[in-house]
């Protein structure tokens, strides 16, 4: 019976998704995974994720390039791992409510940075090579930019805007 009512609490816990586990990574259960935000040593704070709505304990992780290893204490072979590949990895809510999500800026306005003008919204983000593309869309076009730092300079979250610099020869 009390495992009934953690199950039930654990369903009411309102979770947001925060990376994704992309393969398996040798043999010991080890998987890749991509965060969605843009604070990978943050990351590492997590002790636990919620996976397919089941609670899985971090028992360590590991940097590989751009990328993250972690080992679940759940998962010991790489059998177990693939199981979990291409699954999302969710937290409660409240505890990432500093950091900066990705799929914090959908809808946001992308401003270019050395004209000012509004080159339209984030509309998307896509896991894809290692760090994701946001998707914008403006003007009838639309375009995809890499997730990575030498794009985007300026952030206000007040205003909702973002400014992306080097662009020249994203947008043509």
């Amino acid at each position: 019976m009390i495992l009934v009512s953690v199950g039930c609490l654990m369903s009411r816990i309102k979770k947001i998704e925060i990376a994704k586990l992309t393969k398996p990574h040798g043999i010991k259960g080890e998987l890749k995974l991509l965060p969605f935000t843009d604070d990978i040593k943050g990351f590492k704070n997590y002790s636990f994720f919620y996976i397919r709505e089941q609670l899985f304990n971090v028992d360590y992780y590991k940097d590989l390039n751009k990328l993250l290893v972690v080992k679940f204490k759940q998962s010991n072979s790489r059998e177990e791992a693939e199981e979990l590949a291409g699954a999302l990895l969710a937290v409660p809510r409240e505890e990432v409510a500093a950091a900066n999500l990705l799929q914090d800026y959908l809808g946001v306005t992308v401003c270019l940075k050395d004209n000012g003008r509004q080159l339209g919204k984030i509309k998307n983000y896509y896991a894809a090579g290692s760090s994701g593309l946001f998707e914008i869309a403006g003007s009838g076009k639309k375009w995809l930019i890499p997730c990575e730092n030498e794009y985007w300079e300026a952030v206000n979250k007040k205003k909702s805007m973002v400014v992306l610099k080097n662009y020249h020869g994203l947008l043509d």
